[in-house]
């Protein structure tokens, strides 16, 4: 889901995994978060339309100083 995000806003998957790190409401969460020995953590991550809309409203809003979709 973020690859698709990420192509709408022209960012990389990962900063948008970083700009819904603190979301709650309309991302939902699966996965193990503790590591073992072993293996690693893995987490998927699934943005309702609405957060994402969210998101495109506080980037074009400027409320994050680090990304902003205005050229």
């Amino acid at each position: 889901m973020g690859r698709d995000v990420g192509k709408r806003l022209a960012m990389h998957p990962d900063t948008i995994k970083d700009l819904f790190r603190s979301e709650t409401q309309g991302v939902l969460r699966i996965g193990n978060k503790r590591s073992t020995r072993y293996k690693r953590a893995h987490t998927t991550e699934r943005y309702s339309a609405s957060a994402v809309e969210r998101l495109i409203r506080r980037l074009e809003a400027g409320e994050d100083p680090r990304y902003c979709t205005a050229a």
